[in-house]
C-alpha cells in the first residue's frame, strides 16, 4: 500500500523482482526516486531469498556510500542511508536458518519472516516444528514470536488470534 505526495494505492509488481529492482522501465532514477523516497511506507518482502546475504549487503552499501565519490552522489535521499531504507522497507524470508541468525539484530529481527516452503523439495516440512525448535533455541521468546508469526502478521496487516490459554489453567 502506497501513501505519499497526495497519492495512495497498492503497488503490485508482476514478474521478477530482481529485474525490476535493477530498473523500472529502463529508468533507474525513476525507481529510486519514485518508490522509496516518495513512498517511505512501501513494504517489500523478498520471498525465498534467505538472509545470509543481507548483513554483507548492509555493510557494503554503507561502505560504498561513505568511501566512494560516486556512491555519495548516487543516492537521492539525504536524510536516510540506503541501509536504513533497506531495513525500513524490506522484509526477508528464510527457509534454512543458519548461523547468520546470530546477526539478526544487524538485519533487524522485526524484518525477518520464516517460511517452510511447503510443498517444494527444499521445504522443512514435515519436520518444521523440530527444525525450528533446534534452530531458534538461542532466540528469546519475543524474537521467536516475531520471526515465526508476528512479523508476517504485521507486514500483511493480518490480525493475530487471541492467545490460547495455558491448558494447565483449566480446572
Amino acid at each position: 500500500e502506497l501513501h505519499g505526495n497526495g497519492v495512495s494505492g497498492n503497488l503490485c509488481l508482476r514478474g521478477s523482482w530482481p529485474g525490476q529492482a535493477r530498473t523500472i522501465y529502463g529508468d533507474h532514477s525513476r525507481f529510486k526516486e519514485t518508490y522509496f523516497t516518495r513512498f517511505p511506507g512501501l513494504k517489500v518482502c523478498l520471498a525465498e531469498s534467505g538472509i545470509d546475504w543481507v548483513p554483507m549487503l548492509i555493510n557494503r552499501i554503507d561502505y560504498v556510500m561513505t568511501h566512494s565519490a560516486q556512491g555519495q552522489s548516487g543516492w537521492p535521499d539525504p536524510d536516510h542511508r540506503p541501509s536504513e531504507v533497506l531495513r525500513r522497507n524490506f522484509w526477508f524470508s528464510v527457509i534454512d536458518i543458519t548461523n547468520v541468525m546470530d546477526l539478526r539484530d544487524h538485519i533487524g529481527v522485526d524484518h525477518i519472516v520464516l517460511e517452510s516452503d511447503y510443498p517444494h523439495a527444499d521445504s522443512t516440512w514435515p519436520d518444521t516444528p523440530s527444525f525450528l525448535a533446534d534452530r531458534l533455541a538461542a532466540l528469546t521468546d519475543d524474537e521467536v514470536a516475531a520471526v515465526t508469526h508476528r512479523n508476517a502478521a504485521t507486514l500483511l496487516r493480518h490480525p493475530l488470534p487471541d492467545p490460547i490459554p495455558d491448558p494447565g489453567s483449566f480446572t
